[in-house]
């Protein structure tokens, strides 16, 4: 599949809204490594699987500033008939209350850190719903929300 198809997916991903959504949590799937992932009602070929951890203890001064310290990071990888178009770094901070986008992995082609910001919205929207808090997390991690959503910086 060519950069650019992978590019529209990935577009019209983060333009859904996290109610599009069918969130899973089971281990028999074919997405190995992830805990959770969630399929978009409207082309169920189109899969997020996150919960793969890369690191149990993550440190970051952004990240563990939080009334609960403890932050870890995961990927959220984007399928397409279960073929992988991307993989997207994600910490989980105040305990697993948020989950904030990492700023070291925006050298990602495929997004802009708009889209990035975005990507990651979703996934604390399809696991939290109308509990999540992502933008106030967001600004409290010191991070700048994008205004333009075509490559702002994401620190401040």
């Amino acid at each position: 599949m060519d950069e650019k198809r992978k590019k529209d997916i990935l577009k019209k991903i983060i333009s859904t809204q996290c109610g599009e959504w069918d969130k899973k949590s089971y281990s028999d799937h074919p997405y190995v490594g992830h805990s959770k992932i969630a399929f978009y009602r409207p082309d169920t070929s189109i899969v997020l699987a996150w919960g793969l951890e890369v690191d149990d203890d993550f440190k970051a001064p952004w990240a563990n500033k939080f009334p609960e310290p403890k932050a870890w990071s995961c990927y959220v990888d984007v399928f397409l008939n279960q073929i992988p178009l991307g993989r997207f770094l994600y910490a989980e901070v105040d305990g697993g209350r948020a989950k904030l986008p990492v700023p070291e992995s925006l050298k990602s082609e495929l997004v802009t850190p708009g889209e990035y910001y975005l990507l990651v919205k979703l996934l604390d929207e399809i696991c939290l719903g109308s509990g999540s808090q992502y933008e106030g997390y967001f600004k409290r991690a010191g991070f700048e929300i994008p205004k333009d959503n075509l490559g702002s910086n994401l620190l401040s």
